[in-house]
């Protein structure tokens, strides 16, 4: 160590910089640097290297963070459009909701008039305006079945088909509504003979049990109907299935004078705990067994996955 009253100044030796570069040897001296500091202003310019290097690692981690979560945020985003534009293609095409806590999914085209939702008219009109999301409660809705193979409306030309049966006078000879209903009771299993109305009677018990149904057979003929509108009325009823045919024939008061019958069958649908009622002509009453399989299996169709 060498004096000096100007102070000190630290240099490394000779011997350090060919041993150990930038080691710890140092003496003090004079503070001016000259060429035996010049170890010292290494050191700062390494550790001035080091810290430029750890922010810019810093900075770039910070970037590859926010470039991902921006990913994440888009991918997110175009998820939620895609689904978005999923939902709005599926309300185009079903109509949707929940009855007895089953989530249904029916082809609109199928809809004779729609589906009400509780807590809108029952007839279908004057409906409340609702956002209508698959938990929506399914008050009732119909469908329409072609008779010759009990298929629904699947075409346009189904649908023109119907309109021009309807513009006849009896469209119920080739197409079968069928309607499900939350508010039907079923009819009473424990009795034998299901409560009639007074003014349809008395009936007489056909114990030949026509296409395996009880049936019961008014007295009143076809010219009776005019006031009631009933005419002769037949009723049908097995226990096994739960199975209510009421068909009432009634004669027309205009040339040629002709008769006409109309049918309305009841039935349970297993699993959606519906009331389904299906209107047809005396013609078909033997298929009631087709009928009623056919529309359990268009109706179990319509649980949603």
């Amino acid at each position: 160590m060498h004096g000096n009253a100007a102070g000190y100044r630290m240099v490394q030796s000779d011997d350090c910089v060919e041993s150990n570069p930038c080691g710890a040897v140092f003496y003090m001296v004079n503070l001016d640097i000259g060429k035996n500091g010049l170890c010292l202003n290494s050191i700062w310019r390494v550790a001035f290297f080091a810290i430029v290097v750890v922010v810019l690692v810093m900075v770039s981690a910070l970037y590859v963070d926010e470039c991902r979560a921006q990913q994440e945020t888009s991918g997110a985003s175009a998820a939620y459009a895609k689904e978005a534009a999923y939902e709005s293609r599926d309300a185009r095409r079903y109509a949707v909701g929940t009855v007895n806590g089953v989530r249904l999914r029916i082809p609109k085209y199928y809809l004779q008039y729609g589906v009400v939702y509780v807590g809108d008219r029952r007839d279908g009109s004057g409906s409340a305006s609702r956002v209508v999301t698959q938990n929506s409660q399914i008050d009732n809705f119909g469908i329409l079945l072609r008779l010759s193979n009990l298929e629904p409306v699947l075409t346009e030309q189904d649908r023109n088909d119907f309109r021009a049966a309807t513009s006849k006078t009896f469209f119920e000879k080739t197409w079968m509504m069928v309607s499900f209903d939350n508010h039907y009771p079923p009819p009473t299993g424990g009795s034998d003979r299901p409560e009639m109305v007074e003014h349809w009677g008395p009936f007489i018990l056909n114990k030949e049990r026509p296409y395996g149904l009880m049936q019961w057979e008014s007295r009143q003929s076809v010219d009776d109907g005019m006031r009631g509108f009933y005419g002769h009325v037949e009723y049908f009823y097995n226990k096994s299935t739960i199975t209510t045919i009421k068909c009432s024939t009634l004669r027309k008061k205009v040339p040629p004078f002709d008769t006409f019958d109309h049918c309305e069958h009841h039935f349970i649908v297993p699993e959606l705990n519906l009331m389904a009622e299906a209107f047809y002509t005396k013609k078909d009453l033997y298929r009631w067994r087709e009928i009623e399989a056919r529309v359990n299996d268009i109706a179990h169709s319509f649980i949603g996955k």
